[in-house]
């Protein structure tokens, strides 16, 4: 489908005028659900960190490691800040973000996707966006973000190379790909949605259970998606053929649930206050480790090698870091002490982990046998995000006062 051009545009007020209002929602022609400028370039796919979530395309392993005299420098001011975590694309830094107003004005200047100089903090363009929408996907020179509609943007300049209505986007619906299909989540539907990810044609349309989806995540064998219950409903986790939407399998859940961690053979996330590990081949529930979550949203899972890594918190406490064992959810050991940071992820490369620690403004390397603290590094304020980390870069948002600012280290 195409947009209405001029002429039918016309003709449709036309007609309303000699029809009256009745009847003109069938009148008038309807802004198209699909707009497809090229083809998006999904290639080269390169490994590392993409976004908050699990996924082959998406988890927390990062890259090269921060040199030890390297030092944190605020780059940008933001108005506000909400759940879009800083993504690194190859020399590259992605930040959705809302920028404060000017002069008088009560409105941002600006909100919606940054895309920066991940050395020196220098724009290299803007994609205005209405907010709220979700952690950005990168996938080769493509970057898919979900809001109220999903786009695929060329990550050299921001262009658009297709668009597609889906609905409400929010953290944990970030896309993901599989095979070359991207899948979101429709909220409005309550269905997951799988496009062809060079032309976003609509390929597939799977409904959920009755309640609003919490998250979804990839691997090259399927997506998996999960929904809460209620009073009234059951929840389920699934996983969908990707290129049919078919279910694969549905596992029923009962309480709060968080975003799927795609690991080598499993697939783990929260349900309550436990962290549960489900059997990517059959959905069968493999462990489950009561761990405390934070007050109001949950922490981050990081699984690599064997090892999964996420926070711990007793009531009135400062969260811990803390290390299980991928599988049988065995703890290994507990880590110091960090911020309590809603939606704060942990990067984690082959021997060690970064994350915010103490009650001080210091980032830490974790050695990832014991929980040590090898290194720190001080921050310009206190912590908003965890730190993402790429090729020797970092980036993380932190609160000075009362100005949250982008800050990078390199």
């Amino acid at each position: 489908m195409v947009p209405p051009s001029r002429r039918q545009f016309l003709a449709g007020l036309g007609t309303l005028a000699t029809t009256g209002v009745t009847g003109c929602l069938d009148v008038l022609p309807r802004f198209p659900k699909r707009v497809y400028n090229q083809d998006a370039v999904t290639t080269p796919r390169t490994p590392g960190w993409r976004s908050k979530h699990g996924g082959t395309e998406r988890r927390s392993i990062a890259t090269g490691r921060l040199p030890a005299d390297a030092t944190a420098t605020p780059v940008l001011t933001v108005d506000d800040w909400w759940e879009g975590q800083p993504v690194f694309a190859p020399n590259q830094l992605i930040i959705p973000a809302q920028l404060p107003p000017e002069g008088d004005s009560y409105e941002p200047s600006f909100e919606g996707l940054l895309a920066l100089n991940p050395r020196t903090g220098r724009e290299q363009w803007r994609f205005a966006y209405e907010k709220p929408f979700a952690t950005p996907t990168v996938v080769g020179n493509t970057i898919f973000v979900q809001g109220d509609t999903t786009y695929a943007l060329n990550r050299s300049d921001g262009s658009v190379y297709w668009e597609y209505r889906s609905g409400y986007g929010y953290s944990g619906t970030a896309p993901v790909v599989a095979n070359d299909i991207v899948a979101i989540i429709a909220a409005r539907s309550r269905t997951v949605v799988g496009m062809d990810a060079q032309t976003g044609e609509q390929l597939w349309s799977t409904p959920l259970v009755h309640n609003f989806p919490t998250g979804i995540a990839s691997d090259d064998q399927g997506i998996y998606a999960c929904t809460p219950s209620d009073d009234e409903n059951p929840g389920e986790l699934v996983r969908l053929d990707p290129t049919t939407g078919e279910y694969e399998w549905r596992t029923g859940l009962q309480g709060r649930v968080a975003t799927p961690v795609v690991g080598s053979d499993r697939v783990y996330f929260w349900v309550d206050f436990q962290l549960r590990a489900f059997d990517k081949a059959t959905g069968e529930q493999a462990w489950a480790t009561t761990l405390r979550g934070s007050r109001h949203e949950y922490p981050n899972v990081a699984v690599d090698n064997g090892q999964c890594i996420t926070l711990t918190q007793n009531p009135g406490r400062y969260p811990r870091v803390v290390a299980l064992d991928a599988s049988s959810g065995d703890q290994q050991w507990q880590g110091p002490h960090t911020h309590t940071v809603d939606y704060d992820p942990l990067s984690v490369t082959e021997a060690h982990i970064y994350v915010p620690v103490g009650e001080s403004h210091e980032l830490g390397l974790l050695d990832r046998t014991d929980g040590s603290i090898v290194e720190t590094w001080t921050l310009p304020g206190h912590p908003v995000t965890g730190v993402t980390i790429d090729d020797g870069s970092g980036v993380l948002v932190t609160r000075a006062e009362t100005a949250p600012s982008i800050t990078v280290l390199n």
